[in-house]
Formats: structure tokens, sequence, C-alpha cells
């Protein structure tokens, strides 16, 4: 019987962690082209937010492929550290955090949230309805250095970036 190290176990997963981001910065690469070629988004940007996304995913105990790569697409329209993004707190604590609830159940009422927000934007009104979010954000925010806010909630940097 053969026997691996926790030191070349440890090796092996960061290695398959590694090809599953590279796999899959790919694939969004060819599911969505000219988004990224607009954005001039390289795979090595993507295989980051992908990287950073099963991450968090991880963190939330939430494995599987298809699951993982929902949060991933959802990330290109949220930014890759959503789930720090106070706009998304009450959404993220009663989907993806919810302590009882199976990881497909809280991917999907997840997403089921991003995509009704998302909608905002193309009812009429928008600019109204995307300009109340913003408000709403900025009452529980403080100004900081240049363009940094930090939440009352939570002291630390926002980055909404996607890339």
């Amino acid at each position: 019987m053969m026997r691996i190290s926790k030191e070349l176990y440890s090796d092996l997963e960061a290695h398959s962690a590694d090809d599953w981001d590279a796999e899959t910065a790919q694939e969004l690469l060819a599911l969505y082209p000219s988004y990224f070629e607009a954005l001039g988004a390289e795979k090595s940007h993507l295989k980051s937010v992908c990287n950073v996304v099963r991450n968090y995913a991880a963190a939330l105990k939430i494995n599987e492929r298809k699951h993982v790569f929902k949060l991933i697409i959802a990330a290109l329209g949220l930014g890759a550290h959503f789930v720090h993004d106070p706009r998304y707190e009450e959404i993220i604590a009663t989907s993806l955090r919810h302590p009882t609830m199976p990881a497909d159940r809280r991917v999907v009422l997840f997403t089921q949230e991003v995509q009704r927000i998302m909608s905002l934007t193309d009812e009429p009104g928008r600019f109204q309805n995307v300009s109340k979010q913003l408000q709403s954000v900025m009452s529980r925010s403080e100004v900081c250095e240049g363009d940094h806010h930090i939440s009352k909630r939570r002291p630390r940097p926002i980055d909404y970036a996607d890339f």
C-alpha cells in the first residue's frame, strides 16, 4: 500500500486546483469571447477570478464544479470579491451563508437574486434603481483615502474590480 505524505497531497491538490482554474478560464473565454475581448481580459485574468471565487466557495462549503462555475459567472457581473460587498450582504446571508441549507439550494437562491438584481438595470427607470442602491450602500459607509470606502460593519477596503 502506497502512502502519500501531507506535503505531497497538498501539492497534488494545489496542482489540481490550478488546472481547474485554467480550464474554467478557457471555458469562459470560449463562452463569452466578445465580452472578454472588449474588456481586454486574458486567460490569466480569468484564471485569477476563478481562483478567488473558488476559494470563497470552498470557505462557504460549496465544492461542486457546477456550483462554483455559477458563482464565477455571477462574479463576472458583481465583482470577484462580491462576498465582501455590502450591497450583497443580505442576499449572501440568506443564501450562500445559510447554515442548514444544502449547497445546491443555496447557490440556486443566490443566482435567482443575482438575476433579479441584474434585471433592475433593464427596467425603465433603471438609473434611479441603481442610484438608490448606491445611495443605500454609501449611507452605510465612510469615505477613506481616495475612492476606497470602508463599511462600518466590516472594517476593510472593498475592491469591486473583476480582474
